[in-house]
């Protein structure tokens, strides 16, 4: 019951989304910004993206300041990493490389398009929880690798409001927690792109 619980609400999650339309998207483009923080509060550096996504690679071109002009790009395709700047193009630091692959890995795209398809995966429901105070119901994906991933969905709109993961650091052996949380959905063209 618990499997089937799980499934019904990522399968409403998938309509809220924009259903098969949501699902067959093949390319992406997402503008913003990215702002730091310390301590829990916003040091006001902000830094200007323009990211665009296909299934197998991603772009993000980067501007610092209050100019619009791109300084530097990221580029991501397969397990490969790469940066060009004005010094050429050079890969990723091993790092940051793997933490992009991670949350690619762990996204809700994946989870919905690879991991629901492949049939070791078990699926839980977790009952009801808090996600950005809104009431949320909560799914566990598990793969037959032993890695997972948690989706929190909203109990009312069925849009996702929290996916997480975890993973083991490979200095320090301990177990670290990667999340994102989403909000202020809009309805464009039929579908419910995130604008937090």
């Amino acid at each position: 019951p618990s499997a089937a619980k799980a499934r019904a609400v990522l399968d409403s999650m998938i309509q809220a989304l924009g259903g098969e339309r949501w699902l067959n998207l093949q390319n992406r483009y997402v503008e913003g910004r990215i702002a730091a923080f310390y301590k829990g509060k916003p040091t006001g550096a902000t830094v200007r993206y323009w990211q665009w996504d296909t299934p197998t690679a991603s772009r993000i071109d980067l501007a610092e300041g209050k100019k619009d002009k791109h300084t530097w790009t990221q580029v991501f395709t397969g397990r490969q990493c790469w940066e060009i700047t004005f010094r050429g193009k050079n890969p990723i630091a091993k790092e940051q490389c793997d933490a992009a692959n991670r949350s690619r890995d762990h996204s809700i795209e994946t989870a919905v398009r690879v991991w629901m398809k492949d049939p070791s995966t078990i699926l839980m429901y977790e009952g009801q929880s808090l996600a950005g105070r809104h009431l949320a119901q909560q799914v566990t994906l598990l793969n037959a690798e032993n890695d997972s991933i948690t989706i929190e969905v909203d109990a009312e709109t069925h849009l996702p409001l929290r996916r997480s993961w975890s993973w083991r650091d490979p200095v320090y052996k301990d177990k670290n927690e990667d999340a994102e949380e989403y909000d202020d959905y809009h309805l464009i063209d039929g579908l419910q792109p995130r604008f937090t």
